[in-house]
């Protein structure tokens, strides 16, 4: 469920120098704040409008995408390189250039001549595929537009791009020779910016009438070249299931074909923190509800008739999930041992996904339903996930695959949370996967979590103080509650001279920096225990 309230509030509050901001839902725009008709600097959000313009060339057959640049540069130009330089520049295509995929060019070009200090500049191995953001490399490609078309760039997209958009109200820089300056510097508003995301989200045509092929759209929108932020196209970025329009200090325009979904803004914000992304993934898109409809569809693809059901539990079910702190907690129940390949093939979409989580990212652990009903202890399972499992899976994904299996005795705790409180994301009914847990496996499930407390509290102060007090209150009123709950129960339940660390703990749970008094929590820690050991025997 969208809440544009308090994103807008999240603004105010943080005060954020947001320009404005569009979103539309399934091509309508449905919320808008501040200013969407004034005109801002789009900084590198300008090189989509190129590629859109070379998508137009290439559909007219004007340019041609894996023909050396050479061919479209200026005669005179290209005439002037030495010979080291034309061998070295005749094996780059515009491809190349168009995917940010040639190493060593620098960032921004120099002088009165860009085009003679990009031409000059020495690149070490013009046909290695690596990628390499640059200024030039856009720049480059607007001078070679310019004579695959024929005429000066810049005219040619407010006729072909800005009119058929109705884009009146612009700004756009040249280079000091004159070419337009295709990487940057184009001022639009929130409003036209999106009417660009709207071209592209609807494959190329606006209000009915085509722009741009529906095949280069989707060429320019797909992954092109890797990088580390998951993926480069044709001057747009790979975003979740979408793609993404990007220009420095906060200029965005993200278009989600598959959530119906574009959201557009436009800001000044200098420092690098990830505020106003968060609060839009959050408030705007529900990223956390993204990412377990994901999860569900990839996990039918791969598993297919091996699944027998998906099942959430932890803070997402017990309406207590934290955008910064929490993570998705999936158990996945299949009937026959999996293959390593369908291991592999189901950690690969893992991984991609947990890149995308916010938080602490996914928790997963798959289980055969032979240990389910009646309930196995200790629980064995197939493959399990966590963040802190990242680094081995990168560096020796078959050695993880291959010894990522074995017992868990915290799958108890798990069980008896999806049989009180989860929830069925798809397969078999939860009632009809899971038998009872006895008291005493759940009991040593919970005591396994907490028993070097007294020793851990003072490095994992939050996670310990809430747990103690859930687990005691399963202890003497059998209920099976969060970490926030269990906190709530302790400022009910237990010595007022723990509310403190218990308010502190709930505090830092909620996002809020807070400040415990250690020797307190130790002694809560010892206090807890000794409670939970006696009721335990």
């Amino acid at each position: 469920m969208m809440d544009f309230e308090a994103f807008v509030k999240d603004i105010i509050d943080n005060k954020l120098n947001v320009y404005g901001v569009e979103v539309y839902e399934n091509g309508i725009l449905t919320h808008r704040f501040g200013d969407i008709k004034g005109i801002y600097e789009l900084y590198s959000a300008t090189k989509t409008i190129t590629s859109i313009a070379a998508g137009i060339a290439y559909d007219e057959g004007k340019i041609k995408l894996d023909e050396t640049v050479l061919t479209y540069l200026p005669e005179d130009k290209v005439s002037k390189m030495s010979e080291d330089q034309y061998n070295t520049w005749k094996k780059i295509t515009l491809r190349r250039l168009m995917t940010m995929s040639v190493a060593d060019i620098p960032f921004v070009a120099e002088g009165d001549s860009w085009i003679d200090f990009a031409l000059s500049y020495p690149i070490s191995n013009p046909e290695e595929k690596v990628f390499n953001y640059s200024n030039i490399n856009t720049y480059l490609v607007g001078v070679c537009l310019t004579k695959g078309i024929g005429r000066d760039l810049g005219a040619f997209i407010e006729d072909r791009i800005f009119k058929p958009l109705d884009i009146v109200n612009y700004e756009y820089a040249r280079c000091p020779e004159g070419y337009f300056y295709g990487a940057s510097r184009t001022k639009l508003s929130v409003h036209d910016l999106s009417k660009i995301g709207l071209l592209l989200y609807n494959s190329g045509e606006y209000k009915g009438k085509r722009i741009v092929s529906k095949e280069y759209v989707d060429m320019a929108t797909s992954i092109q070249q890797m990088n580390r932020e998951g993926g480069y196209g044709f001057y747009i970025w790979k975003y979740r299931d979408g793609f993404s329009i990007n220009g420095k200090l906060g200029q965005k325009c993200y278009i989600l074909p598959k959530e119906g979904m574009i959201v557009t803004y436009l800001s000044h914000i200098e420092d690098e923190s990830h505020a106003l992304k968060n609060s839009m993934e959050k408030n705007i898109l529900n990223v956390p509800e993204m990412i377990i409809r994901s999860f569900v569809e990839n996990s039918k693809n791969i598993l297919q008739d091996n699944l027998v059901g998906i099942y959430l539990h932890g803070s997402a079910v017990m309406d207590c999930y934290n955008f910064e702190k929490s993570d998705l907690d999936f158990l996945v129940v299949v009937e026959e041992t999996m293959t390593d390949d369908i291991k592999r093939a189901f950690l690969d979409m893992v991984m991609v996904l947990n890149a995308q989580t916010p938080g602490k990212g996914i928790e997963m652990s798959i289980v055969k339903r032979e240990v389910c009903d009646p309930f196995i202890y200790p629980t064995r399972f197939e493959l399990h996930f966590s963040q802190m499992h990242i680094k081995w899976y990168n560096d020796n994904p078959d050695d993880y695959i291959r010894k990522m299996n074995g017992t868990d005795k915290d799958l108890a705790a798990h069980f008896t949370v999806i049989k009180a409180r989860g929830k069925c994301l798809c397969g078999l009914p939860v009632n009809e996967v899971f038998g009872e847990v006895p008291e005493q496996n759940y009991m040593d499930s919970l005591w396994n979590d907490i028993e070097e407390a007294a020793e851990e509290i003072t490095d994992n102060t939050m996670y310990l103080t809430l747990n103690l007090a859930r687990v005691l209150a399963w202890i003497k009123e059998k209920k099976v509650l969060s970490k926030k709950e269990g906190g709530e129960w302790g400022l009910k339940n237990l010595p007022d001279k723990y509310h403190i660390l218990l308010q502190e703990a709930l505090k830092e749970y909620q996002g809020m920096e807070p400040e415990y008094d250690m020797d307190l929590a130790t002694d809560y820690a010892k206090y807890m225990l000794g409670i939970i050991q006696s009721k335990r025997t």
